[in-house]
């Protein structure tokens, strides 16, 4: 029988005045806006890495995280028939910045021969590593026991 490994999640729930300090003064609406930036569109971080990114920013963690959640909850969830131990389906969100680079080398290279030719090399390195990942992942939802860095090296 296969782990699973447990998403870390905050402790607690934020209070009223946490989620209500969000939008109290244009300061702390700036850092949040900034914390928001950070978290979604410079990576996509789990709770561990991002309730640091609120504490450097002097914004209530927990209030954060829970607004965050609403918004990536607005992302194109997509529903997998893969259960988890407790019986409900995994789901994952697709970034929107994802859409907007699919939707550029949709419009851009659609007719091309040799699309990778025509890429430079920072987006040929990215449509590689997508390629791989998207492998990786399928050869692990269908079984395989390896690890990323196992199936990256051979």
């Amino acid at each position: 029988m296969s782990e699973f490994k447990t998403i870390e999640k905050p402790k607690r729930d934020a209070t009223t005045e946490e989620r209500a300090s969000l939008t109290s003064s244009p300061d702390v609406k700036s850092a949040y806006s900034n914390f928001l930036r950070r978290v979604q569109e410079e990576n996509y971080y789990p709770w561990s890495a991002a309730r640091h990114i609120a504490k450097e920013l002097k914004i209530p963690a927990e209030a954060a995280w829970e607004s965050l959640q609403v918004q990536r909850s607005a992302f194109r969830s997509i529903i997998t028939p893969i259960r988890t131990p407790k019986g409900e389906n995994y789901r994952f969100g697709i970034q929107n910045s994802f859409w907007s680079f699919a939707h550029r080398l949709d419009q851009g290279y659609c007719g091309h021969d040799n699309v990778a030719e025509s890429l430079t090399e920072e987006r040929h390195r990215y449509l590689v590593e997508g390629i791989m990942e998207e492998a990786i992942a399928s050869s692990q939802l269908e079984g395989s026991r390896t690890t990323r860095s196992a199936a990256t090296t051979s």
